[in-house]
């Protein structure tokens, strides 16, 4: 489906993010998580494209610890297949963006790089099914996931949308 693509131009000196989901320690078997094969067919392709600087990235949900979910998960062997690195999302460096009235701490990494988006549908508590646009919630920091919730996840979650560079969904 990628080789389909024409909007989402991929070329090989791009720097890749790829925001996978794994909120929590679990085996891909269990379908909380990306699973590690999808993440693995994306790494050839990307690599067959000539594309080189690849990193893979998440943050588990507050209390969760991320690097044992991205483990657990089959994730942690993908990149160290391929050798990517992983990062651990909730080290990053964040930068501020957004409108006065709801500030977003975004990853900086997230903010230098194309991003490909590969969530996992699923319930959610909270707001009923998670996917792709509930995702990209855990690019922010632990405070702005907090905000997000507090003020009403339905109407954060679009505005987070309306500051993030343009992204892909697989």
């Amino acid at each position: 489906s990628m080789r389909l693509l024409s909007s989402y131009d991929l070329s090989a000196g791009d720097k890749i993010f790829i925001k996978v989901s794994i909120i929590e320690p679990a085996y891909s078997y269990q379908a909380v998580t990306t699973n590690p094969k999808i993440l693995d067919a994306l790494i050839f392709y990307l690599k067959d494209k000539g594309v080189t600087d690849i990193l893979v990235a998440e943050q588990s949900l507050i209390g969760s610890e991320t690097m044992a979910a991205a483990k657990k998960s089959g994730i942690l062997d993908i990149c160290n297949k391929h050798s990517i690195n992983f990062l651990d999302l909730s080290k990053s460096e964040y930068i501020e963006q957004g409108p006065e009235a709801f500030k977003f701490k975004i990853a900086k990494e997230a903010l230098e790089r194309k991003i490909i988006n590969i969530p996992v549908m699923k319930t959610n508590s909270q707001i009923g099914i998670s996917g792709a646009i509930e995702n990209m919630i855990r690019i922010t920091d632990a405070d702005t996931q907090k905000r997000m919730f507090e003020n009403g996840i339905e109407t954060s979650l679009p505005q987070l949308l309306k500051v993030l560079p343009k992204f892909l969904t697989v």
